[in-house]
């Protein structure tokens, strides 16, 4: 934990620098925007019923983790219309059982690397070119690495794990396996379209990780990708009223081992060299403002479930639905609390392959008594000091892993972010 603090504190310094050497520089000022954000979440959850305990299960034992992120946001802007998007960031901690069993897991910070010590990356390296026409109508591209949920499945009140829900099911559509290493960022090249009447059409070419849920991506460009597609219609009406739909579809191509073949060949999917198969996928997102204070969402996920998963997480079809509220109802404006439920399955051949003792890169009890895992969070968010964000998180999780015969499991979670 010390560790972690002081590299927090040494991001902290080195942005006041980066801001203090700004602010004689006017001509900077439009072309240089500089941020920062750092994010501490400790969780806990005590000790549970369980039957039996396998190589990826929550342990059933009371436990503990912590873990960081800090961010330092550059972009600098050629013109009015490009600039190159510039992110290096730490995270260091760990998941609670090294970030496993749990396909919702309960804290969108955390990544499954295996070491707790903070290590410094870069995110989001990426160059954004935007044309404008006269009509309105624009046209941008982004090229370079990125996160494709920083443009895809964007709903507004449930998609930042820093100051929202913060269950991997709740922050973007569960059954996505969207293109990404073990961090979450990928290489890839971004259309998008946004036309005057309030329509918005996007289009992505991303490279996959060379193994399932891999550090390293493949340079295969013509085998191993992932295309995804995606079109938003806001609705805006008087008073405080406003609407989102989102329809995202995608096809990843990469060397995914059918379920079934491993469940004839008795292995798990790690000892087999996989041809390459396809996965498919739809999401459909909304979005609804109800009044001044209270804002609604809904989410529906699908996969076809027959090759393992690559990228995200093991869920093949999710729901999700929940409503946000902000404080100004109570005269703290900046605060907002939220309550979700979500729901998810995994397709039949995940389930004989858990059946059959085996282990995806997440979950995998040693046996699997099916029962979908359903996960309830709720949130308050209180903000101070303006830059400063702390919040307490409670989730219940029902059949973790899909196991009714482990479980529930409560997780208690405070979270600290700061951001400028």
């Amino acid at each position: 934990m010390k560790k972690i603090l002081a590299v927090s504190s040494a991001f902290s310094s080195a942005f006041s620098y980066l801001l203090a050497q700004e602010k004689p520089q006017d001509s900077l000022k439009n072309k240089l925007n500089i941020g920062f954000q750092a994010t501490i979440i400790s969780q806990h959850h005590p000790k549970f019923s369980a039957d039996y305990t396998g190589d990826n299960s929550l342990q059933p034992n009371s436990e503990s983790a912590t873990s960081l992120t800090s961010t330092l946001y550059i972009n600098y802007h050629f013109n009015k219309n490009t600039q190159i998007i510039f992110t290096p960031e730490v995270a260091g901690g760990k998941g609670l059982s090294g970030a496993t069993g749990v396909a919702g897991f309960p804290n969108g910070e955390i990544f499954r690397v295996g070491e707790p010590t903070p290590k410094v990356y870069i995110a989001r390296l990426a160059l954004e070119k935007r044309f404008d026409f006269k009509n309105d109508n624009q046209l941008r591209f982004v090229v370079g690495k990125y996160c494709l949920a920083d443009y895809f499945d964007n709903n507004p009140i449930a998609h930042d794990p820093r100051t929202q829900f913060m269950n991997w099911s709740l922050m973007s559509s569960g059954a996505w396996d969207y293109p990404a290493n073990v961090r979450g960022y990928t290489m890839g090249l971004l259309a998008e379209y946004v036309f005057r009447n309030n329509w918005s059409l996007r289009a992505n070419y991303a490279l996959e990780p060379t193994t399932a849920n891999g550090a390293d991506l493949s340079y295969k460009m013509g085998k191993d990708f992932g295309l995804t597609f995606e079109i938003q219609k806001d609705f805006y009406k008087e008073g405080n009223l406003f609407t989102r739909i989102m329809l995202l579809g995608y096809r990843n191509q990469a060397p995914m081992v059918p379920y079934r073949l491993a469940i004839q060949q008795n292995v798990n999917l790690t000892e087999i060299n996989g041809e390459r198969n396809t996965k498919y996928g739809l999401s459909l997102n909304l979005y609804q403002k109800l009044s001044e204070h209270l804002s609604g969402f809904m989410r529906t996920s699908w996969n076809d479930g027959k090759n393992e998963t690559w990228a995200f997480t093991e869920i093949d079809n999710s729901l999700s639905a929940g409503v946000n509220v902000n404080g100004k109802l109570w005269h703290r404006s900046d605060d907002n609390f939220g309550i979700a439920l979500v729901i998810n399955g995994i397709s039949k051949d995940h389930q004989n392959y858990l059946k059959d003792g085996h282990y995806g890169f997440i979950i995998g009890d040693g046996n699997l008594n099916y029962g979908r895992e359903t996960a309830l969070e709720a949130y308050y968010n209180l903000c101070f000091m303006k830059y400063y964000n702390l919040s307490a998180d409670y989730q219940f999780v029902n059949h973790p892993a899909y196991n009714q015969s482990r479980g529930p499991v409560s997780f208690f979670s405070l979270r600290f972010h700061f951001q400028i």
